[in-house]
């Protein structure tokens, strides 16, 4: 049997785990994730007793951040542009408690820009109008929403997505796979000749 560990919401695990093939099952982890948490920083903070707020801040602020982790980065393609989604792991239910969420720093990379495939962290929030140092395009989205669209993009080029809480210091979601806003093309024209042909 082939597993998988799963950082995972303790409300929808059910769920998750009722989707999977059997042999393909993961099993969540959320349980030891936490748990190696407080142990890491209880054995920061041990020497300082009297640090004991800095410890519930610390604890707060990491745990935000693994709330807000993206994961399951998706493409799809449009005529010129790309699609990008994703999920993290706040409930649904305090998802929809208000409309403002935080910010995601969505940043879609051309192939060649590999150096920015393997970043842990979001060095600093990015402003609106600001040139990230690759110079690939970015753009924000809503927490609540979790997902953009990019679009005059080059049909031979390809492109992955990195994506992170713009915030500094969070955490960079697994980068999706890549993909080309042409394979769009070749899909649709796929499909008008197979319709051609059944005429």
């Amino acid at each position: 049997m082939v597993g998988l560990c799963l950082y995972a919401p303790s409300d929808i695990l059910p769920a998750l785990v009722s989707e999977q093939p059997r042999r393909h099952k993961p099993f969540f982890c959320c349980h030891v994730v936490e748990e190696l948490l407080v142990r890491s920083i209880a054995s920061i903070f041990k020497a300082h007793p009297t640090s004991r707020p800095a410890e519930m801040k610390f604890m707060r602020q990491i745990g935000r951040r693994l709330r807000y982790l993206p994961h399951s980065i998706k493409f799809k393609p449009y005529p010129g542009g790309i699609l990008v989604s994703w999920e993290d792991n706040e409930a649904e239910s305090f998802r929809m408690l208000g409309p403002n969420g935080p910010d995601y720093h969505v940043v879609l990379h051309d192939d060649n820009c590999a150096n920015t495939e393997m970043a842990l962290l979001h060095d600093q929030a990015a402003l609106p109008n600001e040139t990230v140092p690759c110079g690939c395009r970015q753009q924000s989205a809503r927490q609540t929403h979790r997902k953009c669209l990019f679009t005059g993009l080059s049909h031979t080029s390809t492109y992955y997505a990195t994506i992170a809480l713009n915030e500094d210091r969070a955490f960079y979601g697994v980068p999706s796979d890549r993909l080309s806003p042409g394979s769009y093309e070749s899909a649709s024209y796929a499909l008008q000749e197979a319709k051609r042909r059944l005429k």
